[in-house]
């Protein structure tokens, strides 16, 4: 399996689905197609998942898909595609993102993600650096953290966490653009307690691994790694220049170390 091939093919094919979005949308009104208040299904959804399934067709790799996962038993290597991360916010002006990753049994090994307002992609592999080559040697200031939280999923748990552990400064946003910007570290640590599945977040873990950082499940602060149904446990993600050396789940509070650098597990 060429890595750096099937990269490039998924760069290419996140690039022309968010390509695809811009024409579909001029030509086809927005209209639901299910019921369901807390995550509804467009039919931009369904037509971008179609696009993206045609591309890696030819990859003859199994390809599961949030439009079209039937619980069926999953391969060694799969992708793992969320055609329009965040639909919920098509009606507004919130990031959405295209989501393509490659998985090797529990673990993404490649991510892409292309942000379909702003047309910019990210990509990141392996845990040597490959999403962007910075020398980092500057230490989190505990006193100032920062976090982002989902936009659409605010809990008790978040608050309480925000509170007991003196966050400074927190963003709500939608799609997994939350994990660019812990990548970006324009953004500390993104935490995660209500549910989520694995294709909103595989992508992520990839690129933000890349650059360094970290996602941890909370239950036992072991990698991220996908569970039953491809849903996924509560998590907390966390840039490159910290680890968590413990957490309480009952009181939410975080024990962090500072290093220089991390990179990946």
């Amino acid at each position: 399996m060429n890595i750096d091939k099937l990269l490039s093919l998924s760069r290419k094919v996140c690039f022309e689905a968010n390509q695809y979005f811009d024409y579909i949308i001029k030509k086809t009104p927005l209209v639901k197609e299910n019921l369901r208040t807390n995550n509804p299904t467009y039919n931009y959804d369904l037509i971008i998942d179609d696009f993206i399934r045609s591309k890696l067709n030819k990859t003859c790799i199994q390809i599961v898909s949030e439009e079209s996962y039937n619980g069926e038993s999953l391969n060694e290597y799969y992708w793992l595609v969320d055609p329009l991360d965040g639909s919920k916010g098509l009606k507004s002006n919130d990031d959405i993102t295209i989501n393509i990753a490659l998985m090797q049994n529990s673990f993404p090994i490649l991510g892409v993600i292309n942000n379909i307002r702003t047309k910019v992609q990210y990509f990141g592999f392996g845990t040597d650096g490959n999403y962007k080559k910075i020398s980092d040697k500057k230490k989190v200031d505990k006193s100032q953290l920062r976090i982002i939280i989902s936009k659409y999923h605010l809990n008790k748990e978040d608050s309480k966490f925000i509170k007991v552990n003196n966050i400074h400064k927190v963003e709500k946003l939608n799609s997994s653009q939350k994990f660019i910007k812990v990548a970006d570290k324009t953004s500390d640590m993104y935490i995660r307690h209500e549910g989520s599945s694995c294709w909103d977040t595989a992508a992520g873990q990839a690129i933000l691994e890349s650059h360094g950082g970290k996602v941890y499940q909370l239950n036992n602060l072991e990698r991220l790694t996908h569970g039953k149904g491809l849903r996924n446990p509560q998590f907390i993600a966390v840039s490159r220049n910290f680890s968590i050396e413990d957490y309480d789940i009952k009181t939410k509070k975080i024990i962090i170390n500072e290093i220089d650098n991390s990179c990946g597990w």
